[in-house]
């Protein structure tokens, strides 16, 4: 899987707590009293920092992901065709939440450089594992999508041979539950995620 990609989907799996972190910055600022633009910026500098870190990459990573679903619909893109033997709704909705909202939420204070500088070294550990280990989270820009996630097992024919994939990462806007013996189109990241592209073949 891209890098840059996994990056952007780590980025907007945090977009309420980005939401949150902005709000407090919006009360703190409106309740402080400073005597210039100078000392503000003295006083609030990781605060602003953080602030910045938010407002310039999470734009970039939700458009790169529009872009990525818009890239997706092109024929050439589709880089196989495999058949869902099983499937079930992945159950990762909550506990991603838990992890990347409501935990440094609770954990950290975003008002103070101390509590910066931890969640920023929580952010980093987070992001490196979940890049080196390819992991997909639950994702509220996909779920406002339509997207959805799928555990499934995945049959798929390389030079006449079947192999069979199990505990596989399916991204569809379709329900695959409901599906028997279903063949799909896919642009697969890894041998283990996938995302289904008869959807957005179809214009859906």
């Amino acid at each position: 899987m891209d890098k840059s990609f996994k990056w952007h989907m780590l980025i907007t799996a945090f977009t309420p707590l980005w939401c949150s972190i902005i709000v407090i910055f919006v009360f703190d600022f409106l309740d402080i009293c400073f005597i210039s633009w100078y000392s503000f910026f003295l006083e609030k500098w990781p605060e602003i920092i953080l602030l910045l870190f938010i407002l310039i990459s999470f734009p970039i990573s939700f458009f790169s992901i529009l872009s990525f679903i818009k890239i997706k619909k092109k024929p050439r893109e589709e880089t196989g065709e495999g058949t869902i033997i099983h499937a079930k709704k992945s159950n990762m909705l909550v506990s991603n939440f838990l992890i990347t909202y409501i935990l440094p939420m609770l954990a950290f204070n975003y008002k103070e450089l101390h509590g910066i500088i931890l969640f920023a070294i929580y952010f980093s550990v987070l992001a490196y594992l979940s890049i080196r280990n390819n992991n997909v989270y639950t994702n509220i820009i996909f779920e406002f999508m339509h997207f959805r996630m799928y555990n499934c097992k995945i049959k798929r024919i390389f030079a006449g041979e079947e192999y069979i994939f199990n505990d596989c990462i399916v991204i569809s806007k379709e329900n695959l539950t409901s599906k028997s013996e279903y063949s799909f189109p896919f642009f697969d990241f890894e041998n283990d995620i996938y995302i289904n592209l008869q959807h957005l073949k179809d214009g859906k």
